[in-house]
């Protein structure tokens, strides 16, 4: 046989796994913590969609359209007297307390009719009969408390003129800043159902976006934290929660300035700030993000169409988006703009978020309703949604404004309209507090992130050395091919 050269073979070599450390076991049961943290305030937020729709589908009475409150305490001569009138088929009046001097009478009066309900003794949870509305529509009435001559009084009378969903018809609007462009009437009870179907949609969309929540759990505990809070509804909880303190702290701080950021006037009751608070979610989102943001993102979107930077140049894309794409992106959802649009629009975003937050901040104080350190509260508030609106879409934005226009309200709606029930205060005051401690540590979380990007970024960029021209080897050909041109004998 011929002798041939064998040629070894050498497997490739792995470099080692790297044992795990301490640190990266912390960092493991840190991802874990976030995950279930994640869960259980989603798990919250549910619930308290599910309160906020018993409240409005499920609850007698749970209009409150006007406040009867009378003078503490109220005075003997002349007698205490309001007169208030409301557009609606019915209505009755919920005394929350009654508190009397005794011989003194609560005397509610129809102005319509002429009939009076009377009351003489102290309770709570007390409704007077029903009084109807007269010929232009109105219920008219007159509260009034009686002294009995002894010029002796006590505390009085508080509570809400109210009737129920399902007869009450509403004027929704649109809003240009602070003005509100009034649309044809609506039954309240549609109104409270469209509502609730905008936020379940919202909560469906965050839930599928971004690879899905199921994926973003994933992610959270072998990836980057930055992979999995991509999708909103696993940032949601953290998001929100942090810019709760964060409003806390910052409300804190500008009542001690001596600026107020209360409400001006009385407010309605309970349930129907709730579903007011909810439809101003929704409208503000629409008009200070949607329109002020979203429309000239679009807008820029088109016009950057076309071209892609890179070191080199300017060259034409492969396969180049429509021009309706890149609008409704940047209408809807800038965050799914690609990455180099997005880099070419990054002065304008931040322009348009600021200039955004700031009208919306001016808008509270300027439509009359809340103290002028609300313009403060409110602008800051509305970094972070105009933020979420550019990172992750409209219906990020939506649920932001819905954590604080009805998950925090519904907590206070169960305290108000239980207010004897040991039960509601203990809960909401736990479930309050919670949420403001893990906003505190999501603070602490987004700030250490943020020093981390600050820090890669101002690191130095590696250079990498240019590569040789390359140049072809060609192989040495094998002793027993170049047996005849050597002239050499074969071994056998």
């Amino acid at each position: 046989m011929s002798s041939r050269a064998m040629v070894p073979v050498i497997p490739p070599t792995y470099p080692a796994e790297r044992e795990e450390g301490g640190l990266d076991v912390l960092k493991k049961l840190i991802r874990v913590l976030l995950t279930v943290i994640s869960i259980l305030i989603l798990i919250l937020f549910l619930v308290s969609l599910y309160m906020g729709a018993n409240f409005f589908f499920n609850t007698p009475y749970n209009m409150e359209l006007v406040q009867v409150e009378s003078p503490c305490p109220y005075p003997a001569s002349p007698p205490w007297e309001e007169e208030i009138a409301v557009r609606v088929p019915w209505a009755r009046i919920w005394f929350i307390d009654v508190m009397l001097e005794e011989g003194d009478v609560l005397v509610v009066t129809d102005l319509n009719t002429g009939s009076t309900w009377t009351y003489d003794t102290n309770g709570t949870d007390v409704l007077t009969s029903v009084f109807y509305a007269g010929g232009d529509g109105c219920v008219r009435l007159k509260i009034s408390i009686q002294d009995d001559g002894d010029s002796i009084t006590s505390m009085g009378a508080f509570g809400f003129v109210v009737t129920d969903i399902w007869s009450l018809v509403l004027r929704p609007y649109i809003l240009i800043l602070a003005y509100a462009i009034l649309l044809p009437s609506t039954p309240a009870w549609v109104l409270a159902a469209v509502l609730q179907g905008i936020f379940i949609t919202c909560f469906i969309v965050s839930a599928i976006s971004s690879g899905g929540y199921h994926r973003a759990l994933i992610n959270s505990y072998g990836k980057p934290l930055k992979k999995a809070m991509s999708n909103f509804l696993y940032a949601f909880p953290f998001i929100s929660t942090a810019s709760l303190t964060g409003w806390f702290i910052l409300n804190f701080l500008v009542n001690m300035a001596g600026i107020g950021t209360g409400v001006k006037g009385k407010l309605p009751g309970p349930i129907f700030m709730l579903l007011e608070a909810s439809y101003a979610a929704v409208v503000e989102e629409l008009f200070f993000r949607l329109l002020l943001i979203g429309l000239p993102m679009g807008i820029a979107a088109m016009l950057a169409r076309g071209a892609k930077s890179s070191p080199w140049g300017t060259y034409a894309m492969k396969e180049e988006p429509s021009s309706l794409s890149l609008f409704l992106k940047g209408l809807f959802c800038p965050g799914a703009l690609s990455k180099d649009v997005r880099k070419r629009l990054r002065p304008l975003t931040w322009l348009l978020v600021i200039a955004s937050s700031l009208a919306f901040g001016l808008a509270h104080v300027a439509a009359g309703t809340w103290e002028p350190g609300k313009a403060i509260t409110a602008a800051a508030i509305g970094l972070v949604l105009g933020a979420c609106f550019t990172s992750y879409g409209i219906y990020a934005s939506i649920l932001l404004h819905w954590f604080f226009n009805y998950h925090i309200q519904v907590w206070s709606v169960w305290i108000q309209r239980a207010p004897y029930d040991i039960l509601a205060y203990l809960t909401a005051g736990l479930v309050i507090l919670s949420e403001m401690a893990i906003g505190g540590l999501s603070l602490i979380m987004f700030l250490i992130q943020g020093i981390r990007m600050l820090l890669r970024r101002r690191r130095p960029s590696y250079i990498q050395p240019a590569a040789p021209a390359y140049q072809p080897v060609v192989p040495p050909a094998p002793s027993w091919a170049l047996e005849g041109q050597l002239g050499g004998e074969r071994v056998e």
